[in-house]
């Protein structure tokens, strides 16, 4: 199988893994307001349980973008020119607070959402390896851009209630 044929397989397989954990988060997130709104949570954890979320959605929604990005430029809809514009690059995220999301009550975080959380990471810290290698493999590709390493932390280090 050519080099380019596989990639576009594996790019492909991503983004299909990026679009089917973005709907999964979504519905998620629905329940996890819901609950928040019922007052489950103390007002400091609904804060802090609040950023953890929009820490999630913002690396989904990242990696689907850089994805969809990636995605045109082998459809032919986007030169590799045009891909590699500031604005057509990953996201860059901030290491999460581990000490604020250590504070929030594991009993009262709806299941399944650190494994969202934890999957979110992985999906993200696979798009930067991605970026990583096209920047490694065409310096021009993305004008020589400098790629973020992920979080070194494990899922227990950042937020106690994964499970």
């Amino acid at each position: 199988m050519p080099v380019e044929n596989a990639r576009h397989l594996f790019l492909m397989k991503t983004y299909r893994d990026a679009v089917g954990l973005a709907e999964r988060t979504y519905g998620c997130l629905s329940l996890s307001r819901n609950q928040a709104a019922a007052n489950l949570l103390s007002r400091t954890d609904r804060l802090l349980y609040t950023a953890e979320l929009m820490r999630l959605s913002t690396r989904i929604m990242y990696a689907v973008a850089w994805l969809m990005t990636r995605r045109a430029v082998l459809d032919g809809e986007l030169t590799p020119e045009q891909a590699a514009e500031p604005d057509h690059r990953l996201g860059r995220m901030t290491v999460n607070d581990n000490a604020a999301a250590a504070r929030i009550d594991p009993d009262l975080v709806p299941p399944g959402v650190g494994a969202l959380m934890d999957e979110a990471e992985r999906l993200y810290a696979r798009v930067q390896r991605l970026e990583a290698e096209l920047i490694a493999g065409d310096p021009l590709a993305l004008d020589g851009a400098e790629v973020g390493a992920p979080s070194t932390a494990g899922p227990q280090e950042r937020r106690p209630w994964v499970h």
